[in-house]
Order: C-alpha cells, then structure tokens, then sequence
C-alpha cells in the first residue's frame, strides 16, 4: 500500500514540473511574439506630427517609409516622429530582426505642396479630406486658379516668379509654393569640327535671359590622321633621300610609324646626298648650221644626273641641255 502511495506522489511530481516546463516555453514565446507597433493605422492633417512606437522588440530598429506623404525624423531607434507633408496614403515600417511591423498613415491636404512650371503650363491641385468649405487663393498674379468642385484647382502659370496657392478651411491653411521660370530663350552655341589634333563639339544652346546653358555641347573624339606612306629612298651623288616615314597634310605631322605614335620632322626625315668628286662642268655652245650646241650643265658620271648649276639643285636631263643645230 506505502509502495502504492510512492508511485502515485512520484507520478504528481512529474506531472508538475512538465506543467511548470510548458508554462515557461509559454511565456517565452508569448514574449517574442509581443514586439507590437503601437498604431497600425492613423489619419493626420498636412502638417501634423504623430510618433509611432515599437516595443517587445529586441535589437536595432530600422525604420522606412514609401514615398514622400510623410517624413520620418530618423531611421533608427524604438520610436519615430513622422510628420504629414502631403495628401495620400504612406505606408511607415519598422524592422527588427526580420521581423517588420507596419503602420499605414492617410494624409489629408493638399496633394501637392511644391510645382515648378514655366509660362504657360497647367497642374491640378486636390485638397483630400478637408470638407468642402475651402477657401482658395492664390498671392499674386504670376498664377492664375480655377477652381473646381470646390476641392480641385487648375492653376496656370502666367509669368516668372514665385506664388503661393493656400487652400483655408477655418483657421487652418494649406499651402502649396508655385516656382514660375521663365520660358527659355535659346541662342546657337557653335560647335566645331574634330581635326587629328584636338577634338570637337557638337552645337549648344543657352538661354539669353539667364545665361543657362539648355543643350549642352558634347565633345567630338579626336579624328585619326589622314597619312601618305613615302618608301625609304637611298640619297644619289648630288640628290637627297629619305626614311620610311608617314605624312599627314591635314595637320602636317611627321612619324615615322604606320601607327603615327613615333614623331619626327621634315628634316629629320631627310638624308643628305653623298656627293661627288667627278661633277663635271660644260661650258655652253652656240650652235651653227650644222651642229648642235649646248647650255651650259654640270654632269655627273657617277649617278649620270644632269643639273643647271653648279650646287646640282637645277636638276635636267641630258636631252634638255641640247640645242640643235639652226641648219643655215
């Protein structure tokens, strides 16, 4: 019978500590499952603020929004300051260790609260979820507003300079700044061609009222050289010769490589001639009835040239030095 009972009170205290075990893995996973955001939803008014925290967390939290309806102040930390810039709809996260908590915030006010146009362009304006007692104005005469169903403004630009368009319901306005530029007035900026020396551009415009540059020029790459190929020539007695080299007119450049990357000059490219000890001087003869004369040339027997003066840079042959016979 006492075995009986001991059994039986072995038997409880298994069962207890198991209840007690459970109850604890309970309680830790209540407490992970307890990171909460601490509003899912909320609608605020252009320009008000709303701080959005999260606890139960552990770790870093980052923070996120997707699009520009709100701002956040930061984008780490257990809370954030978001505050309502524009109408529509955003939707604020925060993440923590994988974990992500969202709050979707609605925005009412106007839908836009900056616009850039120039003279002559249109963009509507909607006011969300302000009633339909809205006063609208606008501060000068740079924009003009139509308004429509009494929620949604046409404005159009009308000249340069910088409105404001405030949408009043009661005491509380809402404004939306209207940046007016003037209508470009552009001017050819002149390009100019590409040579194998330096390179090009394309023609610009810029705008005569305020100096901006509107199309901008682009660069034209360096043209490749134009080159006439001129074989290796062995100098003679009294002439000169010359290395392989490479000429281009366009630029009037010398190289003394197809591939134009080794430079030299007209003089370098120059072999002197050899010269000669057996130039030989004839004098001129007058020609008579029946035999012919000669100008007067120098000759050399060694190359067979034939020149009009002594220096051997009048070059000729040996027919142009006859004068035949006047056959009187």
């Amino acid at each position: 019978m006492k075995s009986m009972k001991r059994v039986a009170a072995l038997v409880m205290a298994i069962l207890f500590v198991g209840v007690g075990v459970l109850s604890n893995v309970g309680t830790v996973s209540n407490v992970e499952a307890a990171a909460k955001i601490s509003k899912k939803k909320a609608t605020l008014v252009q320009g008000k603020k709303l701080t959005l925290k999260v606890t139960g967390a552990k770790g870093t939290i980052k923070w996120s929004v997707n699009n520009d309806n709100v701002k956040l102040n930061k984008k780490t930390g257990k809370s954030v300051k978001v505050t309502a810039v524009k109408a529509g709809t955003s939707k604020v996260t925060a993440k923590a260790k994988g974990k992500k908590l969202t709050c979707t915030i609605k925005v009412n006010g106007l839908n836009i609260v900056k616009k850039e146009l120039t003279v002559g362009q249109s963009f509507k304006l909607k006011a969300t979820g302000l009633g339909k007692k809205i006063k609208w104005s606008v501060s000068n005469k740079n924009v003009t507003i139509k308004v429509s169903k009494k929620v949604n403004v046409t404005a159009t630009a009308k000249a340069e300079g910088t409105s404001v368009i405030t949408a009043k319901v009661g005491k509380k306005s809402y404004k939306c700044t209207v940046v007016v530029k003037h209508v470009h007035k552009t001017v050819k900026v002149p390009g100019k061609a590409a040579t194998c020396v330096e390179p090009g551009l394309t023609d610009g415009t810029k705008c005569t009222v305020c100096n901006k540059i509107v199309v901008a020029q682009k660069e034209i790459p360096v043209l490749a050289h134009d080159t006439i190929h001129f074989d290796a020539v062995e100098p003679g007695c009294h002439s000169l010769g010359n290395v392989e080299y490479w000429y281009c007119p366009d630029c009037e450049g010398f190289w003394t490589d197809a591939a134009c990357t080794r430079v030299t000059n007209s003089k370098s490219v120059n072999l002197p001639a050899k010269g000669s000890e057996n130039l030989q001087h004839v004098a001129a003869v007058e020609p008579t009835a029946t035999e012919n004369g000669n100008v007067e040339y120098w000759y050399c027997p060694d190359c067979e040239g034939y020149w009009l003066d002594e220096a051997c840079t009048r070059l000729t042959n040996r027919l142009s030095v006859i004068l035949p016979a006047t056959g009187e």
